[in-house]
């Protein structure tokens, strides 16, 4: 299963553009650099690998979601207690 992400970007003279990056949503690497692997990649979410949501997730401490799994949300989880976001 593969998401595609649109990327817009400026090379060195300052043109704008689009780069396509692929994520594989199943081969347990960051495909598309972002910091996130497979079904902890918004991208991914769609995706049929993906149905059942993974609980391994690094707690992402704005999207009112428990992503690593350990029953808190956000700035109730210890995981962000020193995020900027929940200081």
């Amino acid at each position: 299963a593969f998401a595609r992400v649109i990327d817009i970007q400026k090379d060195k003279a300052g043109r704008t553009f689009c780069a396509s990056k692929t994520e594989d949503c199943e081969n347990g690497r960051d495909d598309n650099a972002n910091g996130l692997v497979d079904c902890c990649d918004p991208v991914c979410v769609d995706e049929k690998a993906c149905e059942v949501p993974p609980t391994n997730c690094p707690e992402d401490c704005e999207n009112e979601l428990d992503d690593d799994g350990d029953g808190s949300v956000d700035c109730d989880d210890e995981d962000c207690a020193l995020d900027p976001v929940c200081l």
